[in-house]
């Protein structure tokens, strides 16, 4: 079971600010003393969710993961940030945020340097967030740390798949698959078994009994997230292979042609505001 005291933590100073793409998460000193990787939790509904359950899966299914804690944010705290931009963030964020530890030193991996080295699981990384559509370890940003030699697999808020599970819905389309296309560790054909046991599940339902309510939607059914969790990972191989499938029967000139005219709907829709 989780020790209930990791709710206890709380961000005391907001060291530096890391920009990753559209996210900012903030490097703080904690109550415990040390140096943690705050995850807004006013970034995106059900990121902070998304992102707790992403990392524990990713630790239960074997992965070198960060582990994450649950880290209280206050008017003290937010008032003794000068950044008004920073401020309000974080004044959206009052209250339970994920935090990571600050693994100080580490560096982020390249594409060419991920390719390159032999110690990333990279076929059962892939079919890992295939199975989660996490569709935000691109070629372009691998979120794949090295430290202290080791390499450290992060960064789930965007796993789709878990929103889907928290909120409903199916948020399998052509768009969100065709996106991993472009994962770092890309390839046509796996072959991955998750072995989803009793001890993953015990991971599973004590994750998400932690979870604040404050990150779920206000109906949320933990019992039914956790049924529907544990049923994506034991039908982990059938889904893997179908998505890939999926993949396969998109032909990239219309993932690219979607892409362009995409971007030229955003160009349209940005030149008409201008003009009002």
């Amino acid at each position: 079971m989780m020790n209930s005291s990791e709710s206890a933590l709380r961000a005391v100073s907001l060291q530096q600010v890391l920009r990753r793409g559209s996210a900012s998460p903030g490097v703080v000193k904690g109550s415990d003393g040390n140096t943690w990787v705050l995850k807004w939790t006013s970034e995106g509904m059900y990121v902070s969710a998304m992102e707790w359950l992403g990392l524990h899966l990713a630790r239960a299914c074997g992965f070198n993961a960060p582990e994450v804690r649950v880290m209280t944010t206050d008017a003290e705290f937010v008032q003794s940030i000068v950044d008004p931009e920073l401020r309000d963030l974080a004044t959206g964020s009052m209250g339970p945020n994920p935090a990571l530890p600050y693994l100080d030193g580490a560096q982020n991996l390249t594409f060419e340097q991920v390719q390159q080295r032999s110690d990333i699981p990279a076929e059962r990384l892939f079919a890992f967030d295939i199975l989660l559509l996490n569709v935000d370890r691109r070629q372009n940003n691998p979120n794949i740390m090295l430290y202290h030699k080791q390499p450290v697999v992060h960064d789930f808020g965007a796993a789709l798949q878990l929103h889907a599970c928290i909120a409903g819905g199916n948020l399998e389309t052509d768009a969100t698959v065709d996106s991993l296309r472009q994962h770092c560790c890309f390839m046509p054909e796996v072959n991955v078994d998750f072995s989803w046991s009793d001890v993953q599940r015990r991971v599973l339902r004590d994750c998400v009994e932690a979870m604040p309510p404050q990150w779920l939607p206000a109906d949320a059914d933990r019992a039914r997230i956790v049924d529907a969790v544990d049923e994506l990972f034991t039908s982990a191989g059938a889904i893997v292979q179908r998505r890939l499938e999926r993949i396969a029967a998109r032909a990239l000139t219309d993932i690219e042609g979607e892409r362009r005219r995409a971007r030229a709907n955003r160009d349209a829709f940005s030149r008409k505001l201008g003009g009002l």
